[in-house]
């Protein structure tokens, strides 16, 4: 029952954060067939990451952002293989902030030339476009996280910069992420888009989850 009303607030919240902040609902076909295609996938992530605003302790945001390290370790090195452009990609890096976030709470920040790879198959611009879509979505959720902890008393006082991220400017890089896909992606490429997208979904959730990805 409280995990159910967990979910209620938390879409409310985000509900809410959406017209604060100007963020689109999805207009392309190509962005509405993602939405579609990696729902199950999405839907699993967010229930078995099991974060409710009853449960972001220390402990678990720690955890939390020890795997996201890892996970990013090896997403960004692959981004920056592929044909994205870097003035696009640059502003939209992660890794730094959750090293920031660690340092603020006292941590150790993990070696990235140890991290563990993930197999996010070849960087096409396709499938990376697909890879953004699915830790731009990310980013969107981080901000009902980030209002989870406003009042957590072991947060720093500035806060923790991965779930803050683009801060009020979130709803403007979702929109341009919105524009690049639509202006670089031919239908016909829709397909390896998808791919991309669900690939990203499967090693972000063992990653998070430490179990293996869907059928």
């Amino acid at each position: 029952m409280i995990g159910e009303w967990s979910r209620v607030r938390a879409a409310r919240a985000w509900a809410k954060l959406k017209r604060q902040e100007g963020v689109l609902p999805l207009p392309q076909p190509l962005m509405e067939r993602l939405r579609k295609e990696t729902r199950s996938r999405h839907v699993r992530l967010e229930r078995d990451m099991g974060l409710t605003p009853y449960t972001v302790t220390r402990m678990n945001i720690v955890r939390l952002l020890g795997k996201f390290h890892r996970f990013y370790s090896s997403w960004e090195s692959w981004i920056e293989a592929s044909p994205v452009d870097r003035d696009f990609f640059d502003p939209r890096r992660k890794l730094h902030l959750i090293g920031r976030d660690l340092a603020a709470l006292g941590l150790a920040v993990p070696r990235t030339d140890h991290a563990e790879r993930i197999d996010l198959g070849s960087p096409s611009l396709e499938r990376a476009f697909g890879s953004l879509y699915v830790v731009e979505g990310s980013t969107l959720g981080g901000q009902v996280i980030n209002r989870w902890l406003e009042h957590s008393p072991w947060v720093p006082e500035r806060g923790l910069s991965y779930f803050a991220s683009y801060g009020r400017d979130v709803g403007v890089m979702w929109r341009r992420f919105q524009t690049m896909i639509g202006d670089r992606v031919p239908v016909s490429a829709h397909d390896e888009v998808v791919a991309g997208a669900v690939t990203t979904f499967d090693q972000m959730y063992f990653c998070l989850c430490g179990k293996e990805e869907m059928a």
